[in-house]
């Protein structure tokens, strides 16, 4: 073969196979791109699925894209279920059920919502809040109490002696930084700014004042017309019954009311126990803990502060003037006590320099003692502040802590309330645990008591009423057991027999069903002259009517709605208090039947309008419409922010919960 063809063959050969080489190698090599590049694509969508289905999974809610988180959900929640188990606690004290149908998941998520919705408003409104303003309210037990029972346990809450040790712990204790309690405390804040500039939009027109003067202030005269229905009893009973109308009367009660049924009896046994015999044990940690926890009770010395003050009574210019020397003040506060000297109109402490003397803060105004306790260093100035007296500036001479009694010294006293505490705590669980055991050996319950110092005692043919024992006992299923703690007792209850509703034959209540139905029929006739007087009123006069209806005419005079104390005598005096306020224009009237006895209600006559008296309540009006009417329009505020959002619930998250 010639070298060239040889050549050139080879040449050939040589491209196809490094051809067919390199596209085999770029081959592999795409493979092991497209390997590399969808195992990276698979770990990142199983990752990306991963974290989408856990932030879906922490998701409840989503409000105009917003989300609410599961955990603050379920912290709400959980503080709201807290703080009805206290109502429960304080209404059981007295025997009192407490009933109230309020669900804390439902609740949790219709507050979360608003609040959403309510941070958007303060962010559109760009709102900032100053320090001082947020260490302020901080120190508002109202505010404390309705928003942080999330953060901080309502008892503590209550005792109203919490400080920056009690939040750092029980923000540990549910694993909250300090940062996100901040930003919490400031979107609250910014909320309630957002609610009182929507409630304070409510216009109060003139008319509404006057008006409102009126119904509270304008002394009333009054003329009632009394019938008993004793005598309409009376009355009626000079007409003998028939059985047939006695009979129709039983039957049909009966059927509407079910009034003659004697109800349903219960029969059980119930078991006591008490704290000091239930063999709670005690140790000094025990002692020592509850000492920590609830040192507000043992406070031996309240927190005390000594100020300054610099007071301006009020006049025109006042508020102008204490201004002025608040600048100055700023600028050298040194000479706050030379300056109370010289213009201080309080002749008592200005000519001391202005100094109060130690005293804690209940024992000043709200507004002066709040505004005393905000100073935090000798020197420091507070802000004008406007008192009853005037506008005032305080300045901070010194402090003192509160302090606490020791733990020795109260250790002898705590021991009855740690074992009522313990008792409180154990009762519960110790039951349930007992109950467990109840089918497998009936002799369980007997030794319980035996070990735990309960006293036995037997329910018979127990009927419903509203105390708990009987409410508890006849939510009770078959012959089954029910558990709850009434005051310091633990009570443990065992159904054991039920007797049956039923309705009795007519002789055996024929009495009581006569008596009553003289009285229908007593009512009836007394309602009907009600009805009469009222069209009559207009063209006889209130002695006339007494004279043809039989009854009895009383003047009351002077009748102030706001007078709380006049109404109150009226009440118990039988009078329709509230029935006679309703009516505001003189010559009006109106009836009203009321336990024993009708009432023919006439207006005589209503004090005219008086500026002088209107112009003194003027303020504390418009303050009161204002509350009412600016609630009412905060509510519609929300309202319309709902209406117009969108918010989508997760309810597979809401499932799980």
């Amino acid at each position: 073969m010639p070298f060239n063809r040889w050549f050139k063959n080879v040449s050939k050969y040589w491209t196809k196979a490094h051809y067919r080489a390199q596209l085999r190698r770029s081959f592999y090599k795409g493979i092991v791109w497209v390997l590399v590049v969808g195992m990276s694509i698979s770990f990142g969508l199983v990752n990306f699925l991963t974290r989408s289905q856990h932030k879906q999974q922490n998701t409840v809610a989503h409000v105009d894209g917003a989300s609410i988180g599961a955990w603050p959900y379920h912290r709400r929640t959980s503080a709201k279920r807290e703080s009805l188990a206290m109502m429960q606690r304080q209404f059981s004290q007295f025997g009192v059920p407490f009933d109230l149908n309020e669900d804390p998941q439902k609740w949790a998520m219709e507050t979360l919502i608003n609040d959403v919705l309510l941070d958007a408003v303060a962010g559109d409104l760009r709102l900032n809040l100053d320090e001082d303003y947020i260490a302020y309210k901080l120190m508002d037990p109202y505010f404390a109490f309705e928003e942080l029972s999330e953060f901080i346990p309502i008892h503590v809450l209550l005792s109203q002696s919490f400080d920056a040790m009690t939040i750092s712990q029980a923000l540990q204790q549910k694993g909250i930084s300090y940062r996100e309690f901040e930003l919490f405390i400031e979107k609250a804040l910014a909320r309630r700014c957002v609610k009182d500039i929507v409630r304070n939009a409510f216009y109060v027109p003139a008319f509404s004042l006057r008006h409102e003067y009126q119904t509270q202030y304008a002394p009333r005269d009054y003329t009632l017309l009394e019938l008993s229905l004793d005598s309409y009893v009376q009355h009626e009973k000079e007409t003998q019954l028939e059985d047939k109308d006695i009979t129709a009367f039983f039957e049909q009660q009966n059927m509407t009311t079910k009034r003659y049924d004697v109800p349903e009896r219960r029969s059980g046994k119930m078991w006591e126990f008490k704290a000091q015999d239930y063999k709670v044990m005690v140790s000094d940690a025990d002692l020592r803990d509850y000492y920590e926890n609830h040192k507000s009770k043992f406070i031996d010395a309240p927190a005390k502060v000594n100020v300054r003050r610099i007071l301006i009574k009020q006049d025109d210019g006042a508020q102008q003037k204490t201004q002025d020397l608040y600048d100055q003040l700023i600028k050298d506060p040194d000479s706050f006590a030379k300056k109370a000297k010289g213009v201080s109109e309080d002749p008592e402490t200005s000519k001391k320099g202005g100094e109060t003397g130690y005293f804690v803060k209940k024992d000043k105004s709200k507004v002066f003692g709040t505004a005393a306790f905000r100073l935090k260093q000798p020197g420091d100035i507070s802000p004008v502040i406007q008192t009853d007296d005037g506008y005032e500036i305080l300045q901070l001479i010194e402090r003192t802590k509160m302090t606490y009694k020791s733990f020795d010294s109260v250790k002898s006293s705590l021991h009855a309330q740690v074992v009522d505490r313990k008792f409180k705590l154990s009762f519960s669980d110790d039951i349930e645990e007992l109950l467990t055991k109840v089918l497998g050996n009936k002799d369980s319950i007997e030794q319980f008591v035996k070990n735990h110092g309960g006293k036995e005692r037997t329910l018979d043919e127990v009927t419903r009423d509203s105390s708990v024992r009987a409410e508890r006992l006849f939510k009770i299923r078959g012959k089954d057991f029910a558990y709850f703690k009434e005051g310091d007792l633990g009570i443990l209850i065992q159904l054991t027999d039920i007797h049956p509703s039923y309705t009795p034959e007519l002789v055996s209540v024929r009495e009581t069903v006569v008596e009553d139905l003289y009285r229908d029929k007593a009512t009836k006739a007394l309602k009907r002259d009600l009805k009469l007087a009222l069209k009559d009123v207009s063209s006889s006069s209130m002695g006339e009517l007494a004279k043809k209806y039989n009854g009895i005419l009383r003047k009351v005079v002077k009748v102030v709605a706001s007078d709380d104390k006049r109404k109150e005598k009226l009440g118990k005096d039988n009078m329709p208090v509230d029935t006679m306020l309703m009516l505001e224009v003189p010559g009006k009237a109106t009836t009203v039947f009321e336990g024993l006895t009708g009432y023919l209600v006439h207006l005589d006559s209503m004090t005219a309008f008086d500026k002088d008296d209107f112009d003194q309540h003027r303020q504390e009006l418009s303050l009161q419409l204002l509350q009412k009417y600016g609630a009412l329009e905060l509510e519609s505020f929300i309202v319309g922010l709902r209406r117009a959002a969108t918010i989508t619930l997760n309810e597979k998250a809401l499932d799980n919960r």
